[in-house]
């Protein structure tokens, strides 16, 4: 981006490609860079792990799919919900992600929320 503190999607496209590259921190914090970013890395022909770190949007980084885990703050204070939500998204029942959600919104909010 302007500031310099992301790689253009064609860099991490090329990224991933390399065979020394068996995994990224995806962490974007405006939903469509991430969104951007993630198709970036999919449509490469790559073999690496993408781990997300935007404990914020976990429910819509999950639900895009193509995620293999994450590197998230708040996995030591909800390592349980974390894994159901993913798991919930991954066997396809977003209701049930949903709620798993609910349950860590007061942590989000109280963790990011100025």
């Amino acid at each position: 981006d302007q500031n310099g503190s992301s790689y253009s999607p064609d860099v991490l496209g090329d990224l991933v490609e390399l065979d020394s590259v068996v995994g990224v921190k995806a962490a974007a914090w405006e939903v469509g860079n991430f969104e951007r970013d993630l198709y970036a890395m999919r449509e490469a022909d790559g073999d690496v792990q993408i781990l997300i770190a935007n404990d914020q949007y976990l429910l819509l980084c999950y639900a895009l799919g193509g995620i293999d885990g994450g590197l998230l703050g708040l996995g030591a204070v909800t390592p349980t919900e974390i894994v159901d939500l993913f798991a919930a998204v991954d066997d396809g029942h977003l209701a049930q992600a949903r709620e798993h959600y609910e349950q860590l919104k007061p942590f989000l909010n109280a963790i990011y929320e100025p």
